[in-house]
C-alpha cells in the first residue's frame, strides 16, 4: 500500500514518467505484483514514449516496462504484444535489454538467447545486464 501511495504522489514533471519507469523496474526486480498492475495503468497511455527524465535522460522505451510488469502478472502474451514494435536500433544498449526482457519473460525462457545477451552485455560494458542475463540463463534448464 505504501508503494502504490508514493507512486501517486510522484509530481507529474519532465520528470515523471522516468520516474514511473524506475518504480516498475524497481517493481520488476523485487516481484511486487500489487504494484505492477497499478503501474500498468500509469504507464499504458504512454506505450509509445520513451522514459525521460526531462532532456537529460531516459529509462528505456515505455512499452519494454508494460512488458514487464504484464510478464510479473503472468500475462505473457500480453507481454509480448507490448514489446513487439519496440525499435530501438538507435539506442544499443535499450535494444539489448529489450532482447532481454523478450527473451527472460517469454512463457519459456530462451537460454540461447539470454547467452547471446549475456555476451553482448559484456562487450558493450554493461554488467549489470550482463549479470541479470547469466542469472537468467542458469535459472532455464538445458535442453534434454
Amino acid at each position: 500500500h505504501m508503494v502504490l501511495t508514493a507512486i501517486d504522489r510522484i509530481p507529474r514533471d519532465g520528470m515523471w514518467l522516468g520516474s514511473l519507469a524506475v518504480a516498475a523496474q524497481a517493481c520488476v526486480e523485487s516481484g511486487a505484483a500489487a504494484a505492477a498492475a497499478h503501474l500498468r495503468e500509469l504507464l499504458a497511455p504512454y506505450a509509445g514514449e520513451w522514459a525521460a527524465f526531462g532532456w537529460a535522460a531516459t529509462w528505456g522505451p515505455v512499452a519494454m516496462w508494460l512488458g514487464e510488469l504484464a510478464s510479473l502478472l503472468g500475462r505473457y502474451e500480453e507481454a509480448a504484444e507490448w514489446r513487439a514494435p519496440i525499435a530501438a536500433a538507435g539506442a544499443p544498449g535499450w535494444a539489448l535489454r529489450v532482447r532481454y526482457a523478450r527473451a527472460r519473460t517469454a512463457a519459456e525462457p530462451d537460454r540461447v538467447a539470454l547467452g547471446a545477451v549475456a555476451r553482448e552485455a559484456k562487450a558493450l560494458g554493461l554488467r549489470h545486464l550482463c549479470a541479470q542475463a547469466t542469472g537468467a540463463r542458469a535459472a532455464v534448464a538445458p535442453p534434454a
